[in-house]
C-alpha cells in the first residue's frame, strides 16, 4: 500500500466518493477524484439504449442545449424511433376502425 496524498474533501470511501491514484509529475501519489458513471437514457416503451441521446450525468445533461437532449421528432426524447412509428399505426387503425363503425351504424 502506497501513501497516498488526499488534498480536501470526504475521505470516506462511498459511491459519490471514489478516488483514483495518480502519480504526479513531481513523484508524488495523489487521490484524483472521479466523476459518476453515466448511463443511456432508456425508451419508456421497449427499454432499448437511446443511442442519439447524449450520455451524461443529470446536472450536466440540463445544461446541454435541446438538440442534444432530444432527437427532432414527437416522443424524441422518451421514446425509440421504433416504438414511436408503431404508435402511429395503432393510431391510424383505431381511428379507421372508429370510422368504419361510425358509417355502419349511420
Amino acid at each position: 500500500m502506497h501513501k497516498i496524498i488526499i488534498h480536501k474533501g470526504r475521505t470516506y470511501k462511498t459511491r459519490s466518493n471514489v478516488r483514483k491514484v495518480v502519480k504526479t509529475p513531481s513523484g508524488k501519489l495523489v487521490a484524483r477524484r472521479q466523476k459518476k458513471h453515466a448511463k443511456f437514457h432508456r425508451c419508456h416503451e421497449c427499454n432499448t439504449k437511446l443511442l442519439s441521446i447524449a450520455r451524461m450525468r443529470p446536472a450536466e445533461f440540463s445544461r446541454q442545449k435541446v438538440s442534444a437532449r432530444k432527437v427532432n421528432r414527437p416522443l424524441g426524447s422518451t421514446t425509440c424511433g421504433k416504438c414511436v412509428k408503431e404508435k402511429i399505426i395503432e393510431a391510424f387503425l383505431n381511428d379507421e376502425e372508429r370510422i368504419v363503425r361510425e358509417k355502419a351504424t349511420a
